[in-house]
């Protein structure tokens, strides 16, 4: 962990995510960067709605963020309501801005710690949902099993997060230089300054160097180090996840792994190789 304990862990996650960071969210996270998961996501959503065919579902959203879940979910289910849980203010703000009068009317938003939420509502789900959230959370495991807790029987988890981060060389050098490529294409880049972003992506382990480098060529309105520190899981513990599952009634119903990336030619690289740092689960609570 890149943290000491939980109350660092929710301070640099409030600091960035109620910082510049979150403020310019949608302007540096962008659909086109996560291309394959969102597409997978809205059919993860539509199977998950399409089992109970109708009726309003109950149906959070864990680190909802600007809505990359949530969005989907009010869309596709007319009369459900969304609860949208996120510890910044400002991602809640920015999500608010995104739904329409009659849509806001069946969304609740809630500002608080996942943890505390779930160990205090009165509320039991239909549905909760959590994408790229759980390695931002010191007590994720406790997270997983408060929210089997707190579904209904017959009720979906769906969890979308990075397992692990790249650790070796070759996998890192694909990840820069993907960055790359993203921040040229979607982030106005200079073509001089992706050239040379691009070459030093092969030399990453000059890791004093890269930290220079990387300010130099990269201008950010926010702490990167704050930001990494508030991702705090580096490595999950998939072994205590499945436990924690099977322990409460759930049934897996699928499971992959994939990598992430933000450009296709990247993204069929890595599947070459058998890189995966991210995963996706589906399980239904068995009664």
């Amino acid at each position: 962990m890149s943290v000491a304990n939980k109350q660092e862990a929710l301070h640099y996650n409030i600091k960035v995510y109620d910082g510049n960071f979150g403020r310019n969210y949608d302007k540096t996270h962008p659909k086109e960067e996560n291309h394959y998961i969102q597409k997978h996501h809205l059919k993860i959503i539509r199977k998950l709605v399409k089992v109970f065919r109708r009726g309003s579902l109950k149906i959070l959203d864990i680190g909802c963020g600007t809505g990359d879940l949530s969005l989907k979910f009010c869309k596709i289910t007319k009369d459900s309501i969304i609860f949208n849980l996120d510890l910044s203010r400002v991602m809640l703000k920015n999500l608010k801005k995104k739904l329409a009068p009659e849509e806001i009317k069946r969304n609740i938003f809630i500002c608080q710690d996942a943890y505390e939420y779930l160990k205090n509502t009165k509320e039991n789900f239909d549905i909760i949902a959590t994408s790229g959230t759980l390695h931002h959370l010191f007590d994720y495991l406790e997270v997983v099993n408060l929210s089997c807790q707190k579904l209904k029987d017959n009720g979906f988890l769906y969890i979308a997060c990075e397992a692990k981060r790249h650790t070796n060389y070759f996998q890192k050098s694909i990840h820069l230089m993907d960055d790359a490529v993203y921040m040229y294409k979607y982030r106005k880049l200079t073509f001089l300054k992706f050239i040379i972003y691009f070459v030093y992506s092969f030399t990453h382990f000059l890791q004093p160097i890269t930290k220079c480098f990387r300010k130099k060529i990269i201008t950010t309105n926010y702490n990167p180090e704050e930001q990494q520190k508030s991702e705090i899981i580096k490595k999950m513990n998939m072994k205590e996840i499945f436990k924690i599952l099977k322990n409460n009634n759930m049934k897996v119903l699928n499971y992959e792994d994939s990598p992430v990336f933000k450009n296709e030619i990247f993204y069929k690289i890595t599947l070459m190789f058998g890189i995966n740092d991210y995963f996706q689960l589906i399980a239904k609570k068995v009664g």
